[in-house]
């Protein structure tokens, strides 16, 4: 969770700007605070993301944004996250022939 200013307040971890519900998402959840919807999750704003990653979580921020794992990523089950994603880029017909030879 976000660390809280106020009662409702909720910062983000990496930039520590204020967590806020738009119009929009105040009308549809009838709520006027994030901590009323999501008390105990972590909400990533991925588009802000600079693409830098300086840590860990970074690296997960960046694969969500950009649908890509550098090798030199070390973050724990980041590896493992990689090869899917090479198996899920595959073309249909590479893929078919790689669960073949591989018995997925």
């Amino acid at each position: 969770m976000g660390r809280a200013l106020k009662a409702n307040w909720q910062l983000g971890m990496n930039l520590n700007d204020e967590l806020k519900l738009n119009q929009s998402q105040r009308e549809m959840y009838d709520k006027d605070f994030i901590s009323e919807i999501y008390p105990e999750y972590y909400i990533i704003k991925v588009n802000h993301f600079n693409n830098v990653a300086k840590n860990t979580l970074d690296q997960w921020i960046y694969f969500l944004k950009n649908e890509e794992i550098k090798d030199e990523f070390s973050a724990k089950g980041i590896k493992e996250a990689k090869e899917k994603l090479d198996i899920m880029k595959l073309t249909e017909e590479d893929r078919s022939g790689y669960k073949e030879i591989n018995i997925i």
